[in-house]
């Protein structure tokens, strides 16, 4: 979705463009058999951002069939699309080429000046009941235009992201873009006072587990040789979303909260999984809400519950559950899922709702392992009763698991 702008056509939309982020005029006519298709693996990680229309390129097969006008756009900084002037271009396709800026040139070729990795805008709209505010989390296109990718709920104050919000196309999974390298994350839009850069640095993890817990206990929980440490963990993760440019501005601390390594890349990453399996399957639009409830508590040197923060003054909060909603706004269809965001407890806690993930294919024998993250499935109405920061939605149906 394009914010803070209201286009009824192309044509609306580039007569917007303000000369900061003007596209080139030097524009080949769009001919009569401009539709090709051009191979997703052909771009490169720096690939511009493609805009159709007002909307992000939704991606449905390996290829992009490309008719008529797309936008390449370059978003961040001094960016700009290699061998151009410009920040945007619009761009026709024949022959397998992209045509712009009077040339035509294959995807290897057609790239930014540096990778696009998003950027946040920070509002004053609450959320949570008035527990954060929102950030929206997309692309600048400099002239008052903003490009929405996911938003997420914070906290100001404390530091905390309480949930996000994103779609997962169903149709795109299959076909994402695979980039083994990864951008650092970025503090933009983080709570003033808080350096989450620092403080999940893993020395930094061993030192506040020390102020809070005492010297030895502090051993048991950190171990960076044993990757005993809290992870960046993904609210809105990068897999869902199907072009590089935009896994790329998943990159965000207030898109992350704390989760430990073992759980992040063990039943939560199962989880992430199943509900792409099932996006995909079904080939259909869902809304995924990501979020992180209640604070971590582990015994001291004294065995007194302590709560657990990443930084000092109550700063980043270690969620003790984290929880995922997926919802179907055409069906009415929902499932939540719970996740014990502690591998060290001796026992499960009572569950928050009635385990339905049996009930409805969602089963999963290692969801029951408390050292890789205990999970289990609610009924979206009856978790919100027990987690009110998920937000009201209209659910009138279990989602049953299904895997083509």
């Amino acid at each position: 979705t394009l914010r803070n702008t209201r286009c009824s056509s192309m044509t609306d939309y580039l007569s917007q463009l303000d000369d900061h982020t003007e596209i080139s005029n030097r524009i080949l006519p769009k001919g009569p058999n401009s539709q090709c298709n051009i191979l997703l693996q052909d771009f490169t990680f720096q690939q511009p951002l493609i805009l159709k229309g007002i909307n992000i390129w939704r991606q449905t097969d390996p290829t992009l069939n490309i008719t008529g006008d797309i936008i390449l756009a370059c978003p961040g900084g001094n960016n700009v699309i290699t061998g151009t002037e410009d920040r945007m271009v619009q761009a026709t396709c024949a022959n397998d080429k992209l045509k712009f800026s009077g040339k035509s040139s294959t995807p290897p070729d057609v790239t930014c000046k540096t990778s696009i990795t998003g950027d946040v805008q920070t509002t004053e709209n609450s959320c949570a009941g008035n527990k954060g505010t929102w950030s929206i989390v997309g692309f600048d296109l400099r002239n008052g235009t903003f490009v929405e990718l996911y938003k997420v709920c914070y906290n100001q104050n404390s530091g905390d992201a309480i949930y996000s919000h994103h779609r997962l196309a169903g149709r795109s999974v299959l076909y994402k873009q695979v980039e083994p390298r990864r951008p650092a994350f970025k503090s933009t839009g983080t709570a003033p006072g808080v350096s989450p850069a620092v403080a999940y640095k893993g020395s930094e993890q061993l030192d506040q587990f020390k102020k809070l817990l005492g010297k030895d206990q502090a051993k048991d929980y950190i171990d960076m040789d044993k990757q005993q440490v809290l992870a960046r963990g993904h609210l809105s993760p990068d897999a869902d979303f199907p072009l590089i440019p935009l896994q790329f501005s998943t990159y965000f601390y207030i898109n992350a909260c704390p989760q430990w390594q073992v759980i992040n890349a063990g039943n939560w990453l199962k989880v992430e999984t199943m509900v792409r399996q099932l996006a995909s399957s079904r080939r259909d639009d869902f809304e995924i809400y990501t979020g992180a409830h209640d604070i971590l508590t582990l015994p001291d040197e004294n065995n007194n519950k302590v709560k657990i923060y990443l930084a000092d003054n109550k700063k980043i909060s270690v969620p003790k559950y984290l929880w995922k909603v997926m919802t179907n706004k055409r069906t009415l269809e929902g499932i939540a899922f719970v996740t014990l965001n502690n591998p060290y407890a001796k026992r499960r806690p009572p569950h928050l709702c009635t385990n339905i993930c049996d009930d409805n294919n969602w089963s999963y024998e290692g969801f029951a392992n408390v050292d890789k993250g205990f999970t289990y499935c609610c009924e979206v109405n009856e978790l919100r009763s027990k987690i009110p920061t998920i937000p009201l939605l209209r659910v009138e149906k279990v989602l049953k698991f299904e895997k083509k």
